[in-house]
């Protein structure tokens, strides 16, 4: 008798209507990652943003541009905007508080999508697993283009 794991799947939802497009080295390097990260970012035709995973908030930064969350093994982060922390919160509203279960259809956040503009910042949306190095074994991103929010995009399969 063998012995065998079992690898887990985590879907993820577009947590914004939008442009999704997979993820950049530069985009990487915009947002301050140095590191190999597996995930996707969405150009948002929508300001409001919800969770793309079935899983907890683990963090919420001062600055209310990110958000964490953990679903399974898998650490993601959710970035509102590219190089937004410089606006101090001004453009976001939370709609959530670090222990809450959350799945796609939960609200987590509100962007002011024109102050963002006004301020000269992106208005990128990126989900990242920040963890992929040792806790992903494959990610594939299903789909480019247009979607709508809460359409499965990718999935990940957990080690």
């Amino acid at each position: 008798m063998s012995l065998f794991l079992l690898s887990s799947k985590v879907k993820f939802a577009a947590p914004v209507s939008g442009d999704v497009a997979p993820l950049t080295e530069d985009l990487l390097t915009q947002l301050g990652l140095y590191q190999e990260a597996e995930g996707f970012a969405i150009k948002p035709q929508t300001a409001d943003v919800y969770s793309p995973v079935k899983g907890k908030v683990t963090s919420l930064f001062p600055t209310k541009h990110a958000i964490g969350l953990q679903a399974g093994e898998l650490k993601i982060l959710i970035f509102m905007g590219i190089d937004t922390a410089k606006l101090n919160g001004l453009p976001f509203e939370i709609n959530v508080e670090v222990g809450d279960d959350v799945t796609p259809q939960t609200k987590l956040a509100t962007m002011d999508l024109n102050q963002i503009s006004e301020a000269e910042k992106d208005t990128t949306t990126t989900v990242l697993i920040f963890n992929s190095a040792s806790a992903v074994d494959e990610f594939k991103l299903s789909t480019t283009g247009q979607v709508k929010q809460g359409t499965t995009v990718a999935k990940a399969v957990e080690h």
